[in-house]
């Protein structure tokens, strides 16, 4: 009896208006959920990419100084790029840090020492918070950590 009326509803097309009002919510709320979702993988990519440019360009940099100054300035680069400004990108607190790696290829977990073991390895580890803002749900916190072993240690003897 209900299918037959809606079938007539459906013929006489008085009905199909009632239904367009709940499938454009529905559509409406897919829509922005997917929009929401790629602007939050956009920011997390990014960040971790901007992370990881930061590892390698300190790690080529040579001395002490250079590390910090190229990790740093590949991370504004990539935050006031096209991806990082499509993600209202930020990072806060960006520390650069250069550990000895031990026997076996283990992390000694203390920053290098000022002398420079030359036949050593060192590690340049760069680890930021940052937050993505995305449209519809606020800004989202995360932290974002890259290694890289240092391409010249004999320079890291270098303030």
């Amino acid at each position: 009896m209900l299918n037959e009326r809606l079938l007539r509803l459906r013929r006489n097309k008085k009905g199909t208006l009632m239904e367009l009002g709940p499938a454009l919510i529905i559509a409406l709320i897919v829509l922005f959920a997917m929009l929401s979702l790629a602007f939050l993988f956009a920011g997390v990519a990014t960040a971790n990419y901007a992370c990881q440019l930061a590892a390698r360009e300190g790690a080529s940099g040579g001395s002490r100084t250079n590390i910090d100054r190229l990790a740093r300035t590949a991370i504004v680069n990539v935050v006031n790029g096209p991806f990082g400004q499509f993600a209202s990108l930020q990072f806060t607190n960006l520390q650069v840090n250069i550990f000895e790696v031990g026997p076996g290829g283990t992390e000694l977990g203390v920053p290098a020492p000022t002398a420079i073991d030359t036949t050593r390895t060192y590690l340049v580890r760069v680890q930021s918070p940052y937050t993505i803002g995305v449209p519809f749900w606020g800004t989202v916190n995360a932290t974002a950590t890259s290694e890289c072993f240092v391409d010249n240690p004999e320079a890291l003897a270098i303030p």
